[in-house]
């Protein structure tokens, strides 16, 4: 068991090594327009909020090394509680006016260490780990 456990440690690493250090903006500072301001980030899908999809393919994926999610004002604190339980999440931000406003705050919350940026809407749960690694190049 110890040795399966330091071959998993060895192979994480490996990957952490052959790949560009990366931040995965996810965007979820939509006006909710289309759903009469009724935020559909937090609505819920399967038992859990639309948010919480995008969170976990992001935290789970080896290629991501940290992950800023840009909320609105109003759901701030919401958000911060859901993003408690993934440990990838460096911040969760306020987002601008407009979507590339929300971006560049996303942006601009991340390391600075940060060479690869994945933006993603958090508005799309269903994303894999296998579209994450080809949107990067792997």
């Amino acid at each position: 068991m110890k040795l399966k456990k330091l071959y998993c440690k060895a192979l994480r690493l490996r990957r952490r090594i052959q790949h560009p250090y990366c931040a995965a903006v996810i965007v979820a500072a939509g006006s909710a327009t289309r759903m009469q301001g009724s935020g559909k980030i937090l609505a819920s899908i399967c038992g859990e909020p639309v948010l919480v999809g995008s969170l976990r393919a992001f935290d789970a994926c080896v290629l991501v090394d940290e992950i800023i999610v840009v909320a609105r004002k109003d759901d701030l604190q919401a958000v911060a509680t859901l993003c408690r339980d993934y440990k990838k999440v460096r911040a969760v931000v306020c987002g601008g006016a407009s979507r590339p406003e929300s971006v560049m705050a996303g942006i601009a919350a991340a390391s600075e260490y940060t060479e690869l940026v994945a933006v993603h809407d958090g508005a799309r749960p269903f994303v894999t780990d296998a579209i994450i690694c080809a949107a990067a190049g792997f």
